[in-house]
């Protein structure tokens, strides 16, 4: 990963992302509205992970992108 995408990545985590889970199984997870998952795809590429969706919720509608398990502690690091 170039220092280009890891500031891309770490601005959209910060931004738009959080840790949720409980202390056995955390998550990180980004949503984004369902007509630009594009950033989604670009965080599976850059730290594994999952996208998710679309779904329509509650009159929202949007993809959700969520990094566990090893990827996460992987990737961990970068936050530091």
């Amino acid at each position: 990963m170039d220092a280009f995408e890891l500031g891309y990545v770490m601005g959209l985590i910060v931004g738009e992302g959080s840790f949720t889970g409980d202390r056995r199984n955390p998550v990180l997870s980004v949503k984004l509205h369902e007509l630009d998952p594009e950033p989604l795809y670009l965080l599976r590429r850059a730290l594994g992970g999952k996208v998710y969706g679309p779904y329509h919720y509650d009159g929202r509608h949007f993809y959700q992108y969520m990094l566990r398990g090893e990827a996460l502690r992987e990737a961990v690091p970068l936050f530091l």
